[in-house]
C-alpha cells in the first residue's frame, strides 16, 4: 500500500482515507478536512500497511471508498488506534460477491479483458455521465494501464485468499446510481448498519468531498 499525507499541519486529529482501485494523490489533493490531517492510502499491489504514521493522533476518522472499504478493514482490524468513526462509501466488506459486492462475472471480465478500451469503459460506468468523467480526468490521474492491471490482479488474489473482516464500520454511504457496486448489493451488505443514500454514481467528486470534509464532532 502507498501512504501519503495530502494535508499535514500538525492537527491532533487524522482523516485516514483508503481510496479505491486506481486511486492516487492527484484525484484527492483538493479535499481539505478542517481541523484534521489527511492521510491517503492507495495502490494495493501489496497489502503491507505501515501503522507508524498513525501514532500520536488523539483521534482518527476512517473513510473507505470502493475497494478501500475492504482494504481498510484488513489493514486496521485487531489494532488499537484511537479510531472513533468509520465511514464506508460505495463499497462493502464483500467486494466481489453476487449479492453483496461487485458481481463476479463483471469483476473478472474487467480483469481478463483489461486494456485501454476496458479502462475507458470502466471510467464511464464509474462516473455515470460525461461530466463526471470530465471531472475525474480533470484531476489528471497519471497511473499507467499496466500499473492499474497489476493492482487489480493483486486485489483479485487478495480477495480470493483472505477471509472477510469483522471491522466495525459506523455508517455506510450508498450511491443509488452506482454501476460498480450496485446499490441493492450495498444495501444487503450493510443490513444492520446505519446507511445514507445519495443520488450519485460510484465516483462523485461532491460525494467524496462531503465524505472527507464532513467530520463527526471531535473531542476537545
Amino acid at each position: 500500500m502507498k501512504q501519503e499525507f495530502l494535508l499535514r499541519e500538525g492537527h491532533p486529529h487524522l482523516v485516514l482515507f483508503f481510496a479505491g482501485w486506481g486511486g492516487e494523490a492527484n484525484l484527492f489533493r483538493h479535499y481539505r478536512p478542517a481541523g484534521a490531517d489527511l492521510l491517503l492510502v492507495s495502490d494495493y499491489r501489496d497489502l503491507d500497511f505501515d501503522h507508524a504514521p498513525l501514532a500520536g493522533y488523539a483521534s482518527i476518522q476512517v473513510v473507505g471508498w470502493s475497494m478501500g472499504v475492504w482494504m481498510a478493514a484488513h489493514a486496521l482490524s485487531g489494532h488499537t488506534h484511537p479510531i472513533r468513526f468509520s465511514r464506508a462509501v460505495n463499497g462493502t466488506p464483500h467486494p466481489v460477491d453476487a449479492s453483496e459486492g461487485i458481481p463476479p462475472a463483471i469483476f473478472h471480465g474487467t480483469l481478463d479483458a483489461f486494456g485501454p478500451a476496458t479502462l475507458q469503459k470502466f471510467r464511464r460506468r464509474m462516473c455515470g455521465h460525461v461530466e463526471g468523467v470530465r471531472t475525474f480526468l480533470g484531476h489528471q490521474p497519471c497511473r499507467t494501464p499496466d500499473q492499474l492491471q497489476a493492482e487489480l490482479q493483486a486485489i483479485c488474489q487478495a480477495v480470493e485468499s483472505l477471509p472477510p473482516s469483522a471491522y466495525p464500520w459506523t455508517e455506510a454511504w450508498i450511491g443509488d446510481r452506482d454501476l460498480i457496486f450496485p446499490a441493492a448489493n450495498q444495501a444487503r451488505a450493510w443490513a444492520g448498519t446505519r446507511t445514507r443514500h445519495f443520488d450519485c454514481p460510484h465516483y462523485d467528486d461532491d460525494l467524496l468531498r462531503q465524505a472527507l470534509e464532513t467530520l463527526t464532532p471531535l473531542p476537545d
